[in-house]
């Protein structure tokens, strides 16, 4: 690791101090720390860079995505779905970016992927029910609690079905509660509410047994990266 480092790049950000920060992230991107690329991207959708930093981020990521860097490639999508300052609004290109970051393994690809089709993809052939419970169960299983509550909401909400499953909606907010989701905590109060009386032991069951597999899962992971880390040495 360089001298310099993503966590350097957050502090400069937090101080305010814009373009020590920027280059602090793209010296730690040059480094091989992929995640100073979601230092540039939040900066990017922030506003915090100037045009010719914009141009140089640009010209950045499109040369990772080219050598298949998966945090490259998710945060690009990001820009392009989002319409950062000097990033045109291209569903398309963003939809066909966050698919090769899922190929590549990013956790927060599949949930960006799921969201898109949901909110303003609605119309893509690949923007059905199925495939989007898919992504968010799989993005779920590598830990990211808004993907269960927004398969809680998705069994839920009115605005997202028409055929509300409470049961399944409870596993999956109980899930996301669990996994450190405000907004689930706050929609199983709603749900207690609205359904006082009728047990639901058999759902907390269910989603105490999918959290200890997800979180076995996560330090199983970890436990495999450090020691890969340490066995390069």
């Amino acid at each position: 690791m360089s001298w310099v480092s993503f966590e350097h790049g957050k502090r400069a950000l937090e101080m305010g101090a814009y373009s020590q920060a920027y280059e602090i992230f793209k010296a730690a991107v040059y480094s091989g720390e992929d995640p100073a690329y979601y230092g540039l991207c939040d900066m990017a959708l922030q506003g915090k860079l100037s045009n010719e930093q914009i141009t140089e981020l640009k010209d950045m990521l499109q040369t990772a995505v080219r050598e298949h860097n998966g945090s490259a490639t998710y945060n690009l999508a990001v820009l392009l779905s989002r319409a950062a300052r000097g990033f045109d609004l291209d569903l398309e290109k963003a939809i066909d970016l966050f698919n090769q970051a899922c190929g590549q393994r990013i956790p927060q690809a599949y949930l960006a992927l799921a969201r898109l089709y949901i909110y303003d993809g609605r119309n893509h052939p690949l923007a059905t029910k199925p495939n989007i419970v898919q992504l968010l169960e799989t993005a779920m299983n590598m830990g990211q609690a808004e993907a269960a509550c927004l398969l809680g909401k998705i069994h839920y909400s009115k605005e997202l079905t028409k055929n509300p499953d409470v049961s399944k909606a409870v596993v999956y907010f109980v899930v996301a509660s669990q996994l450190g989701s405000e907004e689930a905590k706050r929609a199983l109060v709603v749900l207690q509410t609205e359904y006082a009386g009728i047990n639901f032991d058999r759902e907390l069951t269910q989603a105490k047994t999918m959290v200890r597999a997800i979180k076995n899962k996560a330090f199983e992971a970890k436990y495999e990266s450090s020691y890969d880390s340490s066995s390069s040495w």
